[in-house]
């Protein structure tokens, strides 16, 4: 049987601050185990970065520093488990060039291929 849908959602809102420069930063979002199937759509306040992708996102540039303040970027979609071997999905989301790298893993064993992990994610740059 499914597990409960409520456990099948990832969600983070974090603040992430920005230095005072117009060094770039960019974002991975990093989908694992083999066998998972993405669909991601990645937006800086309306403009959209990345529609419907199929793979891991890797060193997408976000913007410089100093045009991020507060902007709000928000990585949607979900991840579908394809593996016959394993239920596991992991997500995991790096955002870096501010005054510090982040990183944050998700993880969840469904149990059944085909069940999927919805994704909302928020990441608020401040100054």
């Amino acid at each position: 049987m499914p597990q409960d849908q409520s456990m099948l959602v990832f969600t983070m809102d974090k603040r992430y601050k920005i230095k005072n420069d117009d060094s770039p930063v960019t974002l991975d979002v990093i989908i694992g185990d083999k066998g998972q199937s993405p669909d991601i759509d990645v937006k800086l306040d309306s403009k959209k970065l990345v529609h419907g992708s199929n793979v891991s996102v890797k060193n997408l540039l976000i913007g410089n520093n100093e045009d991020l303040d507060k902007k709000i970027l928000k990585i949607t979609g979900n991840v579908v488990d394809t593996a016959e071997d394993s239920n596991k999905i992991t997500v995991t989301v790096k955002v870096k060039g501010g005054e510090r790298d982040f990183e944050k893993k998700f993880s969840v064993t469904v149990d059944e291929e085909g069940e999927q992990v919805d994704l909302a994610f928020v990441i608020r740059f401040t100054d």
